[in-house]
């Protein structure tokens, strides 16, 4: 099953979503007709599609290991993956699990709208789809998949505007982006 469009971490994913929570523009293209450009993570761990037109920056050291960020000048889109390293092999719904503590003690409002089990590039994950509120007010729409294969687990989180316009035009293309997720062999 693949993540499906519906409206509704680790500490260190936490910070990541901090860091990109005002980074939010209409796509203004059908996510069915975006061409799109593979980002490989530096170290060899995963690769994922983002559509051409969007800045994509990796790092090798730092978290998180990619981040893509829609076209625009404010409110853009973004999609980033941050990777961790687990103190024991777990599940992805175990790995997903752990952070909702985390998450509703760090964001405002924070709303889960719906979460599951899920497979993603033929593995096990966890999606959670939730709302929370800036502290300048702004409310924005996250949408966040778990995976834990072996000792590594990888986050992948979605973010845009929580309104309408936002939401038609720019969750289709984050939950494609997301559906391109794929782990390579454990390095």
């Amino acid at each position: 099953m693949r993540i499906a469009l519906r409206l509704q971490p680790f500490w260190r994913s936490l910070v990541v979503l901090l860091l990109t929570a005002g980074l939010t523009t209409p796509a203004g293209v059908k996510s069915a007709e975006l061409p799109m450009q593979t980002a490989s993570d530096p170290k060899g761990r995963f690769a994922i599609d983002f559509p051409t037109g969007w800045e994509v920056r990796t790092s090798e050291d730092g978290s998180p290991a990619v981040i893509g960020t829609g076209p625009g000048s404010t409110s853009r889109p973004n999609v980033n993956v941050v990777l961790d390293i687990l103190p024991s092999p777990m599940s992805s719904e175990e790995f997903g699990r752990q952070s909702a503590s985390a998450l509703q003690a760090i964001f405002q409002d924070y709303t889960v709208v719906r979460e599951g089990s899920m497979r993603l590039a033929g593995l096990p994950a966890y999606y959670r789809y939730y709302t929370w509120r800036t502290n300048s007010g702004v409310s924005l729409y996250q949408v966040q998949v778990y995976m834990a294969v072996a000792k590594r687990g990888f986050v992948v989180t979605g973010t845009t505007r929580n309104d309408a316009d936002h939401l038609r035009t720019e969750l289709p293309v984050i939950i494609q982006i997301i559906n391109s997720f794929r782990p390579s062999s454990l390095r």
